[in-house]
């Protein structure tokens, strides 16, 4: 399990490409936390959004018939989230209910849900099991983790309009035992199981995979280690698995550049019969090209066997820019028409570059530390407003701190707080340095330096 820390990095201004795979990628990684508050600011003159509102690439806010107009031809509507965001998902499902108003009903494909457990969704398609027992029946917590109220929303929504629901991710420990051990570690049965070209990524994106990959092994130094123990046999398929890519399948022209070199020979002597050194850092490429190519394929055999559009329903690192699941789509299904929908957490005019659409949910941070934080997005030209304390948990480490609700968060260890992120930033390095997490803050006049221990489960 992923070391977990005490605040997720977000994007302080729009949804760009860069910022959404980092908030992505480090959110799956960690496991933190964000939740949505208050109204989206744009730029003077304009008024505020309200949440879940439709806006285009330059801020603009979109009427829902027209949004659903203009993306009524679409073969698949891919919707971005950052995962524990709850307004994100509220978002995605008032987008689907928009489409299935105006008479577009797609099919729904999800992320959070491994391909061997398709037969669960399928009896909840069929209406024979009821929404209540999905968490169980999905083995949710372990899948996925995430709370599943979360979802429900989306669920609630295929309910009501009789809209099928299709499972997009690798089997269960696919993914993860391919990042440990690489494909070559996959039995027959298991590679199988997954599409039959694994697609790369464009170079760009691996050189932001590799500046991730640095920032996730310095954090995962920062906490105790475990002994990991060997991954369990994964479940038996009990559904039909994606349709699979064919081994000869063409890349896009800009993955010859995207390989990545690798590991170094060690120095040392090595057995005749001792395997050949693994490079983490491949591995972990090939786990995210895994993921989005899989997904990818899902959502290709969800069009096929439903006859509908697909909405698929994944993080923003999968979707942002075109990068992941686009880009394997257009591989997979090259003729069809894919649209691009991602969180806007507002301030400046969202990044054209990342979507062509976006939906307005505010940033603000739920700390495992207990304490909630909440910044108004600054308008162009002004100075960033300070993150406020808006709820501190009793007998929670903030708490017994000495922390309270309303005071103004100056800095965060040597940086000053000029948006969310940074506390991240400075929760990263308290970790690594085996101190408390400092935070200056103001209140009523007086300046005042806390000091917030943070205590970290070990990496499993």
């Amino acid at each position: 399990m992923p070391v977990q820390l005490p605040f997720e990095p977000t994007a302080p201004r729009g949804a760009g490409t860069s910022r959404a795979l980092g908030a992505f990628f480090l959110a799956g990684l960690l496991g933190l936390a964000v939740l949505g508050a208050g109204c989206v600011r744009r730029a003077p003159g304009l008024p505020s959004v309200a949440p879940e509102s439709l806006v285009d690439a330059t801020g603009a806010s979109l009427a829902p018939a027209v949004f659903a107009a203009d993306v009524a031809g679409a073969d698949y509507l891919l919707l971005g989230e950052e995962h524990p965001n709850p307004c994100d998902h509220q978002a995605q499902a008032a987008v689907i209910r928009r489409l299935a108003k105006a008479g577009v009903l797609p099919a729904i494909g999800l992320e959070m849900v491994p391909a061997d457990y398709q037969g669960v969704l399928d009896a909840f398609n069929a209406g024979t099991l009821p929404l209540a027992e999905l968490p169980t029946k999905l083995d949710w917590k372990t899948t996925w983790g995430f709370d599943f109220e979360l979802y429900a929303p989306i669920f609630e929504a295929a309910r009501e309009y009789k809209l099928p629901v299709y499972a997009l991710n690798a089997p269960k420990g696919l993914a993860r035992k391919v990042g440990r051990q690489g494909l070559d570690a996959l039995t027959p049965v298991e590679r199988a199981s997954l599409p039959g070209a694994i697609l790369p990524p464009a170079p760009a994106q691996v050189e932001e995979l590799r500046e991730l990959f640095a920032q996730h092994g310095a954090m995962r130094k920062a906490a105790p280690q475990e002994t990991a123990k060997p991954e369990s046999p994964p479940k038996a398929a009990v559904a039909p698995q994606a349709q699979a890519a064919p081994e000869d399948v063409a890349a896009p022209p800009t993955a010859k550049n995207a390989a990545v070199p690798r590991a170094k020979a060690s120095a040392k002597p090595t057995a005749p019969n001792a395997p050949p050194a693994r490079d983490p850092f491949e591995n972990f490429v090939t786990v995210q090209s895994l993921w989005d190519t899989q997904m990818a394929a899902r959502a290709l055999y969800a069009r096929a066997v439903s006859d509908r559009p697909v909405a698929v329903v994944a993080g923003a690192g999968h979707v942002a820019g075109g990068w992941g699941i686009a880009r394997r789509l257009a591989v997979l299904d090259p003729s069809a028409k894919v649209v691009l929908v991602v969180p806007w957490r507002g301030g400046e005019a969202p990044d054209a570059e990342a979507a062509p659409y976006f939906f307005a949910c505010p940033a603000a941070q739920k700390s495992r530390l207990g304490m909630t934080l909440t910044q108004d997005q600054p308008t162009p030209g002004q100075p960033a407003a300070r993150p406020l304390v808006t709820a501190v948990a009793p007998g929670s480490p903030a708490a017994k701190a000495g922390l309270l609700p309303g005071d103004a968060v100056i800095a965060a260890g040597d940086h000053p707080a000029d948006n969310l992120s940074v506390l991240h930033k400075a929760a990263i390095e308290a970790v690594k340095n085996g101190k408390a997490l400092t935070l200056t803050v103001s209140r009523a006049g007086e300046t005042l330096a806390i000091d917030i221990p943070i205590a970290l489960p070990a990496a499993k």
